[in-house]
């Protein structure tokens, strides 16, 4: 039997035509493979479910960031707001600063002036003074 095995082995080898020990190598090498497949299978259903819950992370995670940036938006809005009410306020006060100090340029003018005007006057009352001295006294000015 040994014999016999043997010589179809040697003849199946020459006209390439497998034998039961190739087929059953086959075989075992198909299920070794099935194996493979299933645990590869296993492996990438499982690397989907990771990928859905990191994908779900992902989709709450930018919805998180999404909503701050709003927030960030309508922070910058309100302080914008409250800059340009304050900077109209001052621009204002400045204004009203202006007007003041405007009126109290003039208001120095007219006071200057006032002064002039006595100083004037007070030189000619001393003119006169002085001229009703001399007159009292008899004393013309040459």
């Amino acid at each position: 039997m040994e014999l016999l095995r043997k010589r179809q082995e040697l003849v199946a080898g020459v006209m390439n035509i497998p034998t039961k020990k190739d087929v059953a190598k086959v075989a075992k090498l198909s299920i070794q493979a099935e194996e493979k497949v299933d645990v590869l299978e296993e492996q990438i259903w499982n690397l989907q479910d990771s990928l859905v819950e990191v994908n779900k992370g992902n989709i709450e995670m930018f919805q998180e960031i999404i909503s701050i940036v709003k927030q960030i938006k309508d922070e910058v809005k309100k302080v914008e707001i409250n800059h340009a009410n304050e900077l109209s306020a001052v621009q204002l006060e400045l204004k009203e600063l202006k007007q003041e100090l405007s009126q109290l340029k003039d208001i120095k003018s007219e006071l200057e002036n006032m002064r002039n005007l006595l100083k004037e006057e007070k030189h000619k009352d001393k003119d006169k003074d002085k001229d009703l001295v001399l007159a009292a006294a008899g004393i013309t000015e040459s």
